[in-house]
């Protein structure tokens, strides 16, 4: 059964890419609509590749109605996850953007 899920993924700008403005990396927390966390990882991944970053790791993930249980999700991200459908299954937060290596 589908769920809605949340992440956070780091991510590094290919060479061309000038999305950061010439930063080095950067964390962004997303929401998709998946059947498992495994789906939800890759789903995220393809879109951030069709961005030109590549991932170095997408990690605490878990069922956004787990993650509201524990802490206060951001109404950014729950206004995203409202708006998911399987045509659209990934919405991407802020990109919190970096200077040095991470």
């Amino acid at each position: 059964m589908p769920e809605i899920w949340i992440g956070c993924a780091h991510v590094k700008p290919r060479p061309g890419n000038d999305l950061l403005d010439g930063s080095r990396g950067a964390f962004i927390n997303s929401v998709g609509l998946a059947e498992n966390e495994q789906d939800f990882a890759s789903a995220l991944i393809d879109v951030l590749d069709e961005y030109d970053f590549d991932v170095v790791e997408v990690k605490d993930i878990d069922t956004l109605r787990n993650r509201e249980v524990i802490y206060s999700v951001d109404s950014n991200l729950r206004e995203l996850a409202a708006s998911l459908t399987w045509e659209n299954p990934i919405g991407l937060g802020s990109f919190h953007a970096y200077e040095a290596d991470e």
